[in-house]
């Protein structure tokens, strides 16, 4: 065994076409299949026919490395004898074990000119010979990382030396061999790049359509580009029906026409704010129902900052809304009751101050005159009005549609329903009102809604009417 001297080999040369060397049609052919995405095993065997074309009697062969790193396996070697081939398919690379092992070994090319006398290879040279190969050559494939890809080889049935030119073709054929390996490596790269993609694409859109939630991707303007079998399923819709209409037609089809305004403006504002924001709606469903859903806008933003799409995802709120609807409707119901079933004698009972307050109250409330209550605040003004609202022509109408209710201080006003604070000795007076005022202790879910207001109020106002400068002053007790 020995090897090349060193100049020959320490720079790779350019390729000189020479009438030993590739010529430019084949070199070319080569490339073409390479850059065509031909199979590599076409295209290995195709650069294999063309380097034997320029020898007679050599037989070449392609090893790559395998997966794990350690062994060889042959990707080509169409004229190589299948004994050969069988004998030293999967060999381990390392020294010893053929002139392809060793190359790969050593990442420097081997060549062997007569198996038979060289004594390197005494322990290896049965498996040749049992072929009919005397003599055998190989250059390791080395990728632009440093990587080695394979070897190779070059077999003869006779002893032979390289001449300077075969060493040149050689080292030729491995770079072009090293093309297609990397092309090839690179293209089954992206391949299994772009498979593991669409299946996690696959498995992703799997994972989105068996959330419960509404979800849908939107571009940066707002159009609809993806939406999960969820929200298909509600609506009945094809994603090609979602995706075939503008925004405002899409919107105006599918939201509660009350909601519609609204949406689109509020809609429009999120998204030209490029920030997380929400909405709630009433959608319509392929029942023809429409049900709320809280929508929630999120941005994902390219590197400038601006949104490159939306994630959106919407949740029912239907029992929530229900719920409040309810609530609602059942407080002004009970308001409504209380209004119409209480009233304030027979709450704290008739003693003589209160009924002196629910006699001046009779007398305004049947007129058509404005009636201004004043006092300071506690002190139980809206009930007063409230009477007054009820004991009115005008009871059927809004409360405060027929009174002013006025804050002033209680000095200001002349010629007025005014409610003032009398001296502390005389609020004792009619001990009657403190005992009927205890009553309302046990009405519990009255006590702090009407007992408060009315014993402050009945501490501290007393009445005139509006059509009458005279004042009537009262006693009340604290």
């Amino acid at each position: 065994m020995r090897e090349p001297e060193a100049p020959a080999l320490a720079e790779p040369s350019p390729i000189v076409l020479r009438s030993s060397s590739l010529s430019s049609e084949a070199l070319l052919d080569a490339l073409k299949m390479i850059l065509t995405g031909t199979s590599l095993v076409d295209v290995l065997t195709s650069i294999i026919r063309l380097i034997e074309s320029h020898s007679n009697g050599m037989l070449c062969s392609i090893f790559l490395v395998g997966e794990d790193g350690l062994h060889l396996r042959y990707a080509a070697a169409t004229n190589l004898p299948e004994a050969y081939r069988k004998a030293t398919d999967g060999t381990l690379i390392g020294p010893g074990r053929g002139p392809c092992s060793m190359a790969a070994h050593s990442r420097k090319p081997v060549f062997v000119t007569d198996f038979v006398s060289d004594p390197d290879w005494t322990h290896f040279k049965e498996k040749p010979l049992s072929a009919g190969l005397l003599a055998g050559w190989s250059n390791p494939i080395i990728g632009n990382n440093g990587q080695v890809l394979g070897t190779f080889g070059m077999y003869f049935r006779e002893p032979r030396s390289p001449s300077e030119q075969e060493i040149q073709l050689i080292d030729y054929a491995s770079r072009i061999v090293g093309i297609a390996i990397e092309r090839d490596i690179t293209r089954n790269s992206l391949q299994k790049a772009f498979d593991q993609i669409q299946k996690s694409e696959s498995e992703l859109r799997q994972l989105i359509d068996f959330l419960p939630e509404l979800v849908f991707v939107l571009d940066p303007k707002g159009a609809v580009l993806q939406a999960n079998r969820t929200m298909l399923d509600y609506t009945g819709r094809t994603i090609a029906e979602m995706q075939g209409v503008g925004t405002d037609e899409r919107m105006k089809r599918d939201l509660h026409p009350e909601d519609f305004e609204r949406i689109t403006r509020e809609r429009s504002a999120g998204i030209a704010r490029g920030l997380q924001f929400e909405l709630e709606t009433r959608a319509l469903g392929k029942d023809g129902r429409y049900r709320w859903f809280l929508f929630r806008y999120n941005p994902l933003l390219k590197g400038d900052g601006r949104p490159a799409c939306w994630f959106a995802t919407a949740i029912e709120i239907e029992d929530r809304k229900q719920a409040e609807l309810r609530m609602r409707d059942e407080n002004l119901a009970l308001r409504e009751e209380i209004s119409r079933s209480s009233s304030y004698e027979e709450i704290v009972g008739s003693s003589v101050p209160l009924r002196r307050v629910l006699s001046q109250i009779g007398k305004v409330a049947p007129t058509d005159s404005t009636v201004l209550i004043l006092g300071e605040t506690g002190t139980g003004k809206e009930l007063i009005a409230s009477t007054i609202h009820h004991r009115s022509k005008r009871s059927t109408r809004p409360s405060f549609e027929s009174i002013a209710l006025l804050f002033h201080n209680r000095w200001s006003l002349q010629n007025s329903l005014v409610m003032r604070r009398e001296h502390s000795q005389e609020h004792s007076r009619d001990a009657s009102a403190v005992s009927r005022l205890r009553m309302v202790e046990r009405f519990s879910w009255m006590k702090l809604a009407i007992y408060r207001p009315i014993r402050r109020f009945l501490c501290s106002v007393c009445c005139r009417s509006v059509s009458s400068n005279a004042s009537a002053a009262m006693s009340l007790p604290q």
